[in-house]
């Protein structure tokens, strides 16, 4: 058995899981959420008083306000469960019940909480929802003002619809589900192992298949003892090597099959020093329990890639021989493999070299292998040490690769106090969910001589996330940035480590005004790879995406916003009432003339153009109506009675009260639409085949869209070039759907699966490169840029 027998490590197993999940469910989770329909408005209201309209978030506020974590939970992007919180903020989910007051209780703070562990939990908590705040819906928590009267109504509504709604989440499930099959392809294509279909696996193994579950995620005693009587097996997956215990055979897997990211970088011969501190290192790992170095950050570089690192960073630093010895420092210096590293480079220059390591079994092995007058080894905690006079701006060179532990294993004085160095020092507020490794680079700061250029080789969460913006605005205002190299997201930089990596590279000294670094990918140190990127292009507030103008579509260039008046579909107030198929439709009798033909989900078309019977509804297999009257109630009693039972059985149901429907003047009257000629899915996964994620559509029939799509109008000026033109109707589609794929993905959001979507005024200044030849002619350029878009 792999671990179902190993009952003494399924608590550490769990927590491990849950630690795993989490991390990526914080950087990855899609946006996604139901509409709901019951009201607790006054709630949030008040809760809006109380936080001052959500800008003041604060520990006193929640003490004497507990009541208010619910509307919390629903400002949150995605709005998060109560589990979901307790998970995310390692805090306990009883907290939560008591002030939220589950049961029927008033909601209040547990009695017997000490109120320094009132402080730690709450300030938890709050790092959660700073983290996860949906600014797209509440603006003005991130712009320093009030809200206008349009956002406020449109915030509480939204915010009290999520209060009363479910709690389902599938798109995030499903992204789940690919992430797990993507690692557990990448581990078997590593052994040489080739995929087949799921329907030949019986054909080729017979009935008598043993399954093993591959698990990641919320899991209990109770589950794993019931799978586990069950006779079967499983593997974690932040564990993945256990399925080697399965005898799993290392095929010949050729010159092309996945490979190890370290083993890319063979390009020195270890020293007899090195094979001592590997073989000495790997004996200290193995002495220490997964959790443990988890909780540690204790990952140690490849001496491959450090050699590169190291290397890279000495020419960065430009030396001269006569500068005399170059002192090399680093912060978390572990068993030395950077230290190794130096001293396996060719023609290096003199150099004295420091490091810190808090680990006394590291740093003995560091100590005792690398014993020498210019190697000083510092037992000890780095914040500490950096404190400490002999070293400011000391060091030439910093090589690092700290400590990776995530923001929940930090305690939380610990935490405080950081934080308020890095304010003193630097000026920069750190997000309560940012890991140690931001501290070491922020704090590492006062260490560096002028010039001196640092080298950390890092998670590349922070290019992305909202806790990222400390690090980001440290590299773009207060040092000079000079090369940032990612990895793709299934090169996993540590065996055991299971992130995505990247190495950040810059020099002490302040940013020129036309400041421009390079960035790279692949194996690191490669030439040819790079590609120039100016630091007035990024800010600190936003993602920093790295793609060529060709690749982003924000080169010059005819744009779709150019083309089209880009809107998103209708949104109906509740799909399941106002959304209706054709045997709906008969059962309830409603009056053909009360619908309005509606086009399906993209999923559920097949073609790209959609056309039309002869009353112009669209030729699809599963026909879909909305209903939508603008007429007074006695008017449609009158007009539509078979509509009319069936509005008044949506009454009953309490539809009007939903967060649209209550705020038209007649509940049931849908926005005025006209039928969009193209239309555009806003979310989906790559295709395997074309690359691309979205699909746009040619519409030729009556049918509108829902907001499952973005819909685009034609200008004037494309009204008259396509009119009576079918040919060139299918000539611009076929234009739309050959967009390289890097556009969306760029201009987009990309989550964790794969799945990426595109809003519209992200697709209206993308650049549509190929265009038909008819559209190209000098007078209708003319005509394209000089025409009124309104």
């Amino acid at each position: 058995m792999l671990n179902a027998d190993k009952t003494q490590n399924w608590k550490n197993d769990t927590l491990d899981s849950i630690d795993y999940y989490n991390d990526w469910f914080l950087r990855f989770a899609p946006l996604t959420y139901r509409e709901q329909r019951k009201v607790k408005k006054d709630e949030v209201e008040r809760a809006f008083v109380v936080t001052e309209y959500l800008r003041k978030l604060t520990i006193e506020v929640m003490v004497k306000h507990p009541e208010i974590l619910s509307v919390l939970r629903m400002c949150a992007a995605p709005p998060i469960a109560q589990d979901r919180l307790a998970g995310l903020a390692y805090s306990k989910k009883s907290l939560i019940a008591t002030m939220e007051g589950d049961g029927g209780r008033s909601p209040s703070l547990p009695a017997k909480m000490t109120d320094s562990e009132r402080e730690a939990q709450l300030a938890k908590l709050l790092d959660v929802f700073n983290e996860m705040m949906d600014v797209d819906i509440f603006p003005w928590t991130v712009e320093d003002r009030l809200p206008t009267n349009d956002e406020y109504k449109m915030g509480v509504s939204i915010v009290t619809d999520r209060l009363c709604g479910s709690a389902a989440d599938p798109i995030i499930r499903n992204a789940q589900e690919v992430r797990q099959l993507h690692a557990l392809a990448m581990f078997l294509k590593h052994l040489g192992y080739q995929e087949v279909a799921s329907s030949q696996i019986k054909k080729m193994l017979g009935k008598q298949t043993h399954f093993v579950l591959f698990l990641c995620g919320y899991f209990d005693a109770g589950y794993l003892g019931y799978e586990a009587a069950e006779g079967i097996d499983w593997v974690w997956e932040h564990r993945i090597h256990d399925f080697l215990g399965l005898d799993l055979a290392q095929k010949d897997a050729g010159e092309d099959a996945p490979k190890e990211t370290a083993l890319a970088y063979r390009v020195v011969s270890a020293s007899d020093q090195e094979a001592e501190r590997f073989r000495r290192q790997k004996e200290v790992d193995a002495s220490k329990s997964l959790s443990e170095r988890n909780a540690n950050g204790q990952y140690s570089t490849p001496f491959e890639l450090a050699h590169v690192m190291v290397g890279q960073a000495l020419r960065d630093r430009h030396w001269q021989s006569g500068d005399g010895a170059v002192h090399v420092f680093e912060p978390a210096c572990g068993s030395g493999v950077f230290l190794s590293a130096l001293l396996a480079i060719p023609h290096a220059p003199a150099f004295l070299f420091t490091g810190v390591e808090r680990d006394p079994d590291y740093a003995d092995i560091c100590k005792s292998v690398f014993a020498s007058k210019k190697v000083r080894i510092v037992e000890g905690d780095f914040f500490i040490v950096s404190e400490t006079e002999a070293f400011q701006a000391s060091a030439d060179v910093l090589v690092a690769n700290p400590p990776y532990v995530r923001h929940h294993h930090l305690a939380f004085e610990d935490k405080l106090r950081l934080q308020s160095r890095v304010l003193r020092e630097l000026g920069i507020q750190i997000s309560g969910l940012s890991g140690l490794y931001v501290y070491f680079i922020l704090l590492a700061d006062r260490l560096l001589r002028a010039g001196a250029v640092a080298s950390w080789l890092i998670p590349g969460e922070f290019l992305y996330t909202n806790y990222g913006k400390a690090l980001r605005e440290y590299l773009l205002k207060r040092v000079t940035l000079l090369r940032l190299h990612t990895f793709a997201s299934e090169d996993v930089q540590f065996d055991d480590a299971l992130v995505s990596s990247c190495i950040v590279t810059y020099r002490k000294a302040p940013p020129p005004a036309d400041a421009e670094f390079e960035v790279t990918e692949g194996r690191y140190g490669a030439s040819g790879f790079g590609r120039k990127w100016r630091c007035a292009e990024l800010s600190s507030f936003s993602k920093w995406v790295f793609k060529e103008q060709s690749e982003t579509g924000k080169s010059q260039g005819v744009t779709v916003g150019d083309l089209f008046r880009v809107t998103r579909g209708i949104a109906t107030g509740n799909n399941g009432f106002f959304v209706l198929d054709e045997e709906h439709v008969s059962m309830a009798g409603i009056e053909r003339d009360a619908l309005t033909p509606l086009l399906p989900g993209p999923r559920f078309l097949r073609d790209a153009v959609i056309d039309a019977d002869d009353q112009g509804e669209p030729q699809i297999e599963k026909r879909r109506y909305l209903l939508s009257l603008d007429a007074q109630p006695e008017e449609v009693e009158r007009r539509y009675p078979r509509a009319y039972q069936y509005l008044r059985e949506g009454e009953r149901a309490g539809v009007p009260s939903g967060g649209l429907c209550k705020m038209r003047k007649l509940w049931y009257q849908q926005e005025k639409r006209e039928p969009p000629q193209y239309l555009v899915s806003y979310m989906g996964r790559a295709n395997p085949v074309t690359g691309q994620s979205v699909r746009f559509f040619l519409n030729r029939s009556k049918g509108i869209a829902t907001n499952g799509f973005i819909c685009l109008y034609p200008r004037p000026f494309l009204v008259d070039l396509l009119s009576g033109r079918p040919d060139r109707e299918t000539e611009l589609l076929a234009c739309l759907n050959a967009v390289p794929p890097g556009h969306v993905d760029a201009a987009g959001r990309q989550y964790g699966g794969g799945l990426k979507k595109i809003e519209p005024r992200e697709l209206s200044v993308m650049t549509v490169e190929k265009l038909p030849n008819w559209l190209c002619m000098p007078d209708q350029q003319q005509e394209l840029f000089g025409c009124d878009k309104s």
